[in-house]
């Protein structure tokens, strides 16, 4: 066979592969359609090759009753919450809207030739979203209860922490947006153990040391530069401690304190006085504002605190 014979079979092959492959362009093109293209679907309903008008209509058939209301599981009792109270709604004309038109891209058009899945447009309230999620936790919500050391006169008495458990909203709220529309079974909701941040161990552990070591002498507080001494008792009346993120962490009643050192602080605190007239000599005289002198309910609490852990 001549050079001009092969090339001129080449080129009728290359042609026909050409003309295939605009054939096969064209068919696709048209198989896709000038709607909404075929193959597309909404939460597994077929809208495809449809008007707008006739998607709207089905998506409001197929997805509007279960659009209307969402089931909750929780813990095994059964809830079912109208979605206007929870703040979720179905728009099924935004949803039509948002389809992707046939696209004349080669690349473009073989992924709608395989279908493709459009997410409804769903609008949130999030303040109802939250709000309905709150009561939901409130149901089965069994708060922790953290370890407490308090004072019987002397003794050291330590309440025992407790396992809690409670919703995890932020799942919860997932959850909840995840599934609408796209399921009619009951959407699991449970709560979560909640551990106290302080063991019962660790708590008797810190009661037998630092809180009992704690009652177990006078701590002096210096304030305004006079010495105030606080007795084992009145440190006992006023001093507890809670467990935090932190461990046992110590809390003083400033205002009973106040009240027990009342006579020793007296001889502190300078109250305040606001500007007068002094008309005694027959000339009114204006007698200065006075700024007062003293210790407020937070430094009190601080100082009997830290005199506290340097003496432990």
């Amino acid at each position: 066979m001549t050079d001009f014979g092969r090339a001129g079979r080449v080129a009728l092959v290359a042609s026909g592969v050409v003309a295939v492959l605009v054939l096969a362009y064209v068919g696709a093109y048209l198989w896709v359609g000038g709607g909404i293209p075929r193959g597309t679907t909404v939460v597994g309903v077929d809208i495809g090759g449809m008007s707008d008008t006739e998607a709207v209509d089905t998506l409001n058939t197929e997805l509007g009753p279960r659009a209307e209301a969402v089931s909750v599981d929780l813990e095994g009792s059964q809830h079912d919450i109208p979605s206007d109270q929870l703040g979720l709604a179905f728009d099924p004309v935004a949803t039509v809207a948002s389809v992707p038109a046939r696209d004349a891209t080669p690349q473009a058009l073989l992924s709608q030739i395989a279908g493709q899945d459009v997410e409804p447009v769903v609008t949130v309230d999030e303040k109802r979203l939250d709000h309905q999620v709150k009561r939901l936790a409130h149901k089965i919500d069994d708060p922790v209860r953290q370890p407490r050391i308090e004072y019987d006169d002397l003794s050291v008495v330590v309440i025992a922490p407790q396992t809690g458990s409670e919703l995890d909203q932020d799942a919860a709220t997932q959850a909840i947006l995840n599934s609408y529309l796209t399921t009619d079974e009951p959407i699991p909701l449970a709560a979560e153990r909640v551990v106290p941040y302080v063991s019962e161990e660790e708590a008797q552990a810190f009661a037998d040391t630092e809180a009992t070591e704690a009652v177990s002498a006078p701590i002096t507080l210096t304030i305004g530069g006079t010495d105030v001494e606080v007795s084992p008792d009145q440190i006992a009346d006023v001093l507890s401690y809670r467990a935090t993120s932190e461990g046992m962490t110590a809390r003083v009643d400033a205002e009973l304190l106040r009240e027990l050192i009342a006579e020793p602080l007296s001889k502190v605190g300078e109250p305040a006085r606001d500007a007068t007239f002094d008309v005694s000599s027959g000339t009114p005289q204006v007698v200065p504002a006075r700024t007062g002198r003293g210790v407020d309910d937070e430094s009190l609490a601080s100082g009997v605190i830290e005199a506290l852990e340097s003496s432990t």
